[in-house]
C-alpha cells in the first residue's frame, strides 16, 4: 500500500500518539539526566574553585551521586565516591555553586526562549 510520494505504510507506525505514561517516564528520564549533569558540574566546579582541583568522577557515576545525595544533604560530599570526598567542599560552598549553576541554565535558558518568542511573533506578523 502506497500513501502518497512517502514509500509504503508499515503497520506499528507513527500514527498515533505516545501514551501518556510515555511521555512522562520521558520527561522524568531527561529530568534526571539533566540533573546528574547539573550535580555533576556542580563537584567539578566547586571542587576547582574551593580545593584547586576537581575530582576525577566520570558523569556515567551520578546516579550512584543522585541516589545518595538525599541521605547525605548535609554533607554533600559523602555522596560522591570515596576518592572524590576529599574534593568536595562543604555544603556551604556546594549548594552555592549549584545554585549559580542554575540560575546561569534559566538565565541562558529564558533568553533563547525570549528570542526565539520574538522570532515567531516577528513570523506571524509577517
Amino acid at each position: 500500500m502506497r500513501n502518497g510520494s512517502h514509500g509504503p505504510r508499515l503497520p506499528g507506525g507513527h500514527e498515533a500518539d505516545p501514551h501518556p505514561l510515555e511521555a512522562v517516564a520521558l520527561w522524568f528520564l531527561g529530568a534526571l539526566i539533566a540533573l546528574g549533569g547539573v550535580v555533576w558540574a556542580t563537584g567539578q566546579l566547586s571542587a576547582r574553585l574551593f580545593r584547586g582541583t576537581r575530582p576525577h568522577v566520570a558523569v556515567s557515576e551520578m546516579g550512584r551521586v543522585l541516589l545518595a545525595l538525599p541521605r547525605h544533604v548535609r554533607d554533600p560530599a559523602k555522596a560522591w565516591p570515596q576518592h572524590a570526598r576529599l574534593l568536595i567542599p562543604g555544603p556551604a560552598a556546594f549548594y552555592g555553586t549549584f545554585a549559580a549553576i542554575v540560575l546561569l541554565v534559566a538565565a541562558v535558558g529564558g533568553v533563547v526562549l525570549g528570542s526565539h518568542a520574538r522570532a515567531l511573533e516577528d513570523d506571524a506578523r509577517s
